[in-house]
């Protein structure tokens, strides 16, 4: 079974977002698994209200610290779980609503750990197909066995940077860093977030899905956006790239719905 594992802290109104894309995944064997490092915008109940019943959320009596150290409790509590993969979510993530088919693809060709979201962030150093070889992804996206957590956990050092010592471990016991080519996920939190850096435009190459509800998030996502677009962090090819996705979701949206008419 497949665990999605969902770190939280604030960002509200991009919760109410994404937790939709969430919910709106293809039936599969799959359970979630939220952990809220004590946020101060909301409480547990405003979490439950959100996901649906196959969700486990608890929240940090304190804040962790940051999100590496969150992202350690995440890997730990899945251990508790029946859950024989882990995929790591940033709360701000948008998801294809066909990915628990293709995760699951990828896990029965005998991998053990691979991203699903493909960043040019991260270059690749070989191309082996449907997916790359990277030196290191980051932790969003990140599909883990419960052997290689195990593994993660007893012998990595939690802390800042800690998935990139995930990275550097996995190599060094000579496991391949492989992230597939077209990103299952997609972060839409560009502006808030300890993490968030909007100079840099974080976004995951080749994500595109025609279900309409995530066209649907994505455009009133980029609305948000273009209410910014004023602001000295608003760069321009970043919004050159968002302005392509949003053409993109306005189409599947207008094809949509004009199917729906016939």
């Amino acid at each position: 079974m497949i665990v999605f594992g969902i770190t939280v802290f604030n960002r509200k109104d991009i919760i109410k977002l994404t937790s939709r894309s969430l919910n709106n995944l293809a039936h599969g064997d799959f359970s979630k698994l939220i952990i809220d490092d004590a946020s101060s915008d909301f409480d547990e109940n405003f979490l439950h209200s959100l996901y649906t019943p196959n969700s486990r959320i608890l929240r940090n009596i304190q804040n962790s610290g940051g999100a590496d150290f969150n992202l350690y409790n995440l890997l730990l509590t899945f251990l508790s779980t029946k859950g024989q993969y882990i995929v790591v979510l940033d709360s701000d993530c948008l998801l294809r609503s066909d990915a628990v088919n293709l995760i699951n693809k990828h896990i029965h060709s005998g991998l053990e750990f691979f991203s699903i979201f493909n960043t040019n962030a991260h270059h690749p150093i070989s191309d082996r197909g449907e997916l790359l070889e990277k030196k290191i992804v980051g932790a969003a996206g990140m599909v883990i066995s419960r052997k290689i957590v195990q593994m993660i956990i007893d012998q990595v050092y939690k802390g800042p940077g800690f998935d990139i010592r995930i990275c550097e471990f996995l190599s060094n016991e000579g496991i391949p860093i492989l992230c597939l080519k077209d990103s299952l996920i997609q972060h839409i939190g560009i502006f808030e977030g300890q993490n968030s850096r909007p100079h840099q435009g974080d976004l995951g190459e080749g994500f595109w899905d025609k279900d309409p509800l995530n066209a649907y998030l994505f455009l009133e996502y980029l609305t948000k956006l273009e209410q910014k677009k004023n602001l000295a962090i608003y760069e321009r090819k970043l919004w050159q790239r968002l302005s392509r996705l949003r053409k993109r979701s306005k189409h599947v949206f207008k094809n949509f719905f004009g199917q729906s008419k016939k």
